[in-house]
């Protein structure tokens, strides 16, 4: 079984894609699901390196999934993505084995250097990436845009293991 890059899950459809289109654009292998349950089933079948994950979701937030995820996958790099107030779930996210922590709306190029931290260099090879340079730029000027859109203050925090 190959080992992807990146599982996102996220319920927010819009928000989802363009990461993914970002992170693809990168030359991440990525694969995306829509709900904490939908990221358990796939987690079952496929093996990746990182989960990035949305807090507030139907069904169980990215807390609950990244605690489920760890006890099976503790060698697997968690990060958390929130509309939420960071110093609120910090240490609830830290419990969840939640490595680092992303405030919507996302800082691109902060985003990407933490991703690119975390899974190594080898792991984005922007050479073979299916999307154009444009595209990505594009794509981070979209996420930027949408996030502007629903008036969220932008943050990142490292989580302290």
């Amino acid at each position: 079984m190959k080992t992807k890059d990146i599982l996102l899950v996220d319920d927010d459809i819009y928000y989802l894609h363009l990461l993914s289109m970002l992170l693809k654009s990168e030359g991440f292998d990525v694969s995306t699901t829509s709900d904490g349950i939908k990221a358990l089933e796939t987690l079952k079948h496929n093996k990746f390196k990182m989960m990035i994950t949305d807090f507030n979701m139907p069904g169980i937030n990215g807390v609950e999934l990244a605690t489920k995820v760890k006890e099976q996958r503790s060698d697997m790099h968690i990060a958390l993505a929130t509309g939420e107030d960071l110093s609120e779930i910090a240490e609830a996210a830290a419990n969840a084995g939640i490595s680092k922590l992303f405030s919507k709306p996302i800082d691109v190029q902060r985003f990407l250097a933490v991703i690119r931290s975390l899974l190594g260099a080898e792991s984005a090879c922007s050479t073979n990436s299916s999307l154009p340079k444009q595209s990505a730029a594009k794509a981070g000027a979209d996420v930027k845009r949408y996030d502007k859109n629903r008036h969220v203050a932008s943050e990142y925090v490292e989580v302290g293991l």
